[in-house]
């Protein structure tokens, strides 16, 4: 190291982990606040959607962990997208609130073009993520994983990990950076 200290990786793995998962709860806590009507503002409730980036880190992270055999097994494919036909869909609806936005921004300034841009985020969140089909919760899961009834060496778990860290994440945060790198890791895919 630069400064001549050698770093112990168990310990830094360790405090990787663990501030990966605090920034997590941190997230989630903004949708908490916001839905307890402490602080409604649309940045709070927007912010509590990048939980999908510390899921997909901390999965790179964890698995090392899974069998070699769980590493190697090529994720589910995607759900491929429905075409649309009838009434608008709601990803749709939100595409055209955004696109309107973007028509008004030039009359912004000052804190109101920034909740227009998170707001504008917050629209091609949901229209992502219904075009996507994007399950971003499985409660029964998490309890077992937590309870320790379920693991990384589960045959198929990491790759459905995957997969949906994926998808969450790209109907989220589409230019988070890890996210190129988790996809062309996992799928080979660049």
């Amino acid at each position: 190291a630069e400064s001549g200290v050698r770093v112990d990786r168990d310990r830094f793995r360790y405090w990787l982990i663990y501030r990966t998962v605090w920034w997590a709860l941190g997230c989630l806590r903004m949708a908490k606040v916001w839905r307890e009507g402490h602080d409604r503002m649309l940045e709070r409730v927007v912010i509590s959607r990048r939980t999908s980036e510390q899921e997909l880190d901390l999965l790179m992270l964890l698995e090392e962990e899974a069998p070699q055999v769980e590493r190697d097994r090529p994720l589910p494919p995607e759900t491929p997208a429905m075409e649309r036909e009838g009434e608008a869909s709601t990803g749709e609806i939100a595409t055209a609130i955004a696109e309107f936005l973007a028509t008004v921004k030039h009359r912004m300034e000052g804190h109101d073009r920034f909740q227009l841009a998170v707001a504008r985020n917050a629209l091609g969140m949901i229209a992502r993520e219904e075009a996507a089909g994007v399950a971003i919760a499985d409660r029964d899961l998490a309890q077992a994983l937590l309870a320790g009834t379920r693991d990384l060496a589960d045959p198929g778990l990491l790759a459905r990990l995957r997969r949906r860290a994926l998808g969450k994440l790209a109907a989220d945060i589409p230019k988070y950076p890890a996210l190129a790198s988790a996809k062309a890791q996992w799928t080979g895919e660049s």
